[in-house]
């Protein structure tokens, strides 16, 4: 029998799937695109630390710099992960447990996938707008993973509201 000493963790990890209405330039569009124009600080609901909303959007901005805009692939992957837990119309794993019907399961998580994804980048109204020669927005989806593992500061970001202005989802990987 194998006996663990020292410290022992039951870190969580989440990632967000995040559509921005257009594609964030600066850390300072973050900020706007995020935050409310009376807000100041930041917190979360396991923390009593605040932390400026400058540094918060200077975080999300240099994640976004690290990633490319609208990477379909990595959208549709992280969405296939989306638990019942995430959101009510994601496949629940229970309904194929008992029957051990995974090939099924896989299936209806990629199907959710790219439904999600055609609401994430609002296929059919853009596609009903350039039929019409309308302007339609062109919006950008990144993907985000923010961990409790990381300190305070990660557990603010993985357990916060962070993108609440935004439409967004988010993957617990607990």
């Amino acid at each position: 029998m194998k006996i663990r000493n020292g410290f022992v963790s039951n870190s969580s990890s989440s990632s967000f799937v995040v559509s921005f209405p257009k594609e964030p330039k600066s850390a300072e569009d973050v900020k706007r695109m995020l935050f409310d124009e009376n807000e100041t600080h930041y917190s979360g609901y396991y923390s009593d630390n605040l932390w400026t909303i400058e540094q918060v959007a200077q975080t999300v901005w240099k994640d976004i710099c690290d990633q490319i805009k609208n990477d379909y692939d990595l959208i549709l992957d992280e969405l296939k992960g989306v638990s019942s837990y995430d959101d009510p119309e994601a496949p629940d794993l229970d309904d194929y447990w008992e029957e051990k019907k995974w090939d099924l399961h896989d299936i209806a998580c990629e199907k959710y996938a790219k439904k999600k994804i055609n609401e994430f980048f609002n296929t059919r109204k853009n596609k009903l707008k350039k039929l019409n020669n309308e302007e339609y927005i062109d919006n950008a989806v990144y993907v985000f993973e923010y961990a409790d593992d990381s300190g305070s500061y990660g557990s603010v970001l993985e357990h916060g509201d962070l993108f609440k202005k935004l439409k967004h989802i988010k993957i617990s990987k607990h």
